[in-house]
């Protein structure tokens, strides 16, 4: 026996519901791939924008050398001027 309009109606219906749910599931696991993607990009961006070369980070290393030494000396003359 054939089908009848409600019944091919109801057999259609499953079959794009069917369809229209795997293309979500695609689309859901397409973005979820290029969001990783992006991710991944994004900590090698930043991990090369980080890094300093060999010069930069012994003018750092010297600069806060010579703001430790600042800063004692500062200290030192403040409690000095305060025991007086």
């Amino acid at each position: 026996r054939g089908l009848v309009g409600s019944e091919m109606c109801i057999r259609d219906r499953a079959e794009a519901a069917e369809k229209a749910e795997a293309e979500t599931r695609r689309k859901a696991l397409e973005d979820k791939e290029r969001e990783k993607a992006e991710r991944a990009a994004n900590r090698r961006r930043k991990r090369s924008s980080r890094s300093d070369s060999v010069i930069e980070t012994a003018a750092k290393s010297a600069a806060r050398s010579v703001a430790r030494s600042l800063g004692r000396e500062l200290v030192r003359g403040l409690l000095g001027m305060l025991r007086r």
